[in-house]
């Protein structure tokens, strides 16, 4: 019996079409904002990350002092945040992909994912969970319609 080593045998089942690879991502077009835009703020794969994001914030501010500034329609969005995620995610979208979060703004990172992925063709961010938290906490007074006076 002959023995292969796994780099053979790698390369082997690569030429076969046996093994998958690694899916690779499209950067978006820097000069059609508005385009990308459209895009990522109707991708299913970003509209389930950024509603991950508005309940997790929306959990907090059910739970802040009732002294925070604008407390009252900061509740009262965080409600209907965990009332209708997926809604709140759907009207949020065009607000916080305009947010520049560490010197980056949401929609200069837009990505679409390739073929070898589940999520062929959609878009997404490559900015990470960190900054798309950040963003939704930045942007939290704005979508909760505060006038902070700033």
């Amino acid at each position: 019996m002959r023995k292969f080593t796994g780099a053979v045998l790698v390369a082997g089942l690569l030429v076969a079409g046996l093994v998958a690879t690694a899916p690779t991502l499209q950067a978006a077009d820097p000069t059609s904002v508005s385009s990308t835009m459209m895009a990522l703020t109707t991708s299913p794969v970003f509209l389930l990350r950024l509603q991950y994001f508005l309940v997790q914030e929306g959990a907090l501010v059910l739970a802040e002092p009732h002294a925070t500034v604008c407390h009252a329609a900061r509740f009262a969005y965080a409600q209907g945040v965990l009332g209708a995620p997926a809604q709140a995610a759907a009207n949020a979208a065009a607000l916080i992909v305009s947010t520049n979060v560490g010197g980056a703004v949401i929609v200069n990172t837009a990505v679409q994912w390739s073929t070898g992925s589940q999520y062929a063709g959609q878009w997404d961010t490559s900015a990470g969970d960190t900054a798309l938290q950040t963003a939704v906490a930045d942007q939290w007074n704005a979508l909760a319609r505060c006038d902070t006076g700033s």
